[in-house]
């Protein structure tokens, strides 16, 4: 019996790229693991403005030293292959990534999980 493995994961780039062999142009998609963020309860009132400054940032783009990580998954799609995900592919949404019986499904879960990174 198959158990199902997920992971959470950020598109930190998305770069157009040409295929040598045939011409064709595709994009060329990067993706970094993300992990929960552990409780930082704080009862200073400052200290959540900090921290919801901090996610807003990294949101919007802004490039903050702890962010660079190693791709956990690079995609090299050509348009037909990123309609047929049925997705749209953003820089800064969060994914999660099932693995179950021989597929990867992709589910975009920015809205409800943009507080984990």
């Amino acid at each position: 019996m198959l158990s199902e493995a997920y992971a959470f994961v950020m598109v930190t780039r998305i770069e157009s790229y040409t295929e040598t062999e045939t011409g064709r142009r595709g994009k060329r998609i990067e993706f970094v693991n993300i992990t929960r963020r552990r409780s930082t309860e704080s009862s200073f009132p400052e200290t959540k403005i900090v921290q919801e400054l901090i996610t807003q940032l990294k949101l919007s783009g802004f490039p903050l030293i702890q962010n660079m990580k190693s791709p956990k998954l690079v995609l090299y799609l050509f348009p037909e292959e990123e309609e047929a995900l049925g997705l749209d592919f953003q820089v800064n949404h969060i994914y999660k990534i099932s693995f179950k019986e021989h597929s990867l499904i992709f589910e975009d879960v920015t809205d409800e999980y943009s507080g984990i990174i």
